[in-house]
């Protein structure tokens, strides 16, 4: 009875020898690749295009030292366009231009000298301007004399705050082309340049370029 307990002890550990072994063998012969440890790289990120900044073209003309078109970030104010410019002339009436006002794509920005935004001239120089003397001549006549007309030769005229009166000054404009303009920007809201007006019935390039010269926006 002994004995064939004692055989199939045998058998078994005989069996559990040769499975070990197979496992060690197995161990053995696998790829020692498979268990190294992988790193995978981050996966690389592209940032997003920044958006480009928006622009505006304003036209600074008048009393500035190097007028011309200037091309300034979306927000700028009147300041920043005639710093562009190169800054105010001496002479320049820079309490009659609104230095905080935003601008807009395609606005004209006009700064009046002092001449031109109606600082009064010396009563001494009036007399004379007129073709008189300076001696036993009275300003308030010479003033008289101006002829209605020759306010708009003076210096460009406000075609925001310019009267019917007042754009029939300007050449090519009658009466009727005068109270379109003023209907228009009443209903439209101010121009943002003299260009504008090619937007008024009956005025086309050909008029246009007769007084553009003329006029400036504020």
């Amino acid at each position: 009875m002994h004995e064939p307990l004692a055989r199939l002890r045998g058998h078994v550990l005989t069996l559990l020898i040769n499975l070990t072994l197979c496992g060690l063998l197995v161990w053995g012969l696998r790829d020692p690749r498979d268990s190294a440890l992988r790193v995978e790289p981050a996966p690389t990120r592209t940032p997003a295009p920044s958006a480009t900044p928006l622009r505006v073209s304003v036209h600074v003309a008048g009393a500035v030292r190097r007028p011309g078109l200037v091309s300034l970030a979306e927000g700028a104010r009147a300041a920043d366009a005639v710093a562009a410019a190169g800054g105010l002339l001496p002479d320049a009436a820079s309490a009659a231009v609104n230095l905080a006002a935003p601008l807009q794509d395609g606005q004209q920005l006009w700064v009046p000298s002092a001449r031109e935004a109606g600082d009064p001239a010396p009563a001494a120089a009036l007399p004379q301007a007129m073709g008189g003397s300076a001696s036993g001549s009275d300003p308030s006549a010479a003033i008289a004399k101006v002829a209605p007309g020759d306010a708009a030769s003076s210096g460009p005229l406000d075609l925001n705050r310019a009267s019917a009166a007042e754009l029939e000054q300007l050449p090519g404009i009658g009466p009727a082309l005068a109270a379109r303009i003023v209907a228009h920007r009443e209903a439209e809201g101010p121009f943002a340049s003299p260009r504008d007006l090619l937007e008024v019935s009956g005025i086309g390039e050909k008029t246009l370029a007769r007084f553009e010269d003329r006029l400036r926006v504020r």
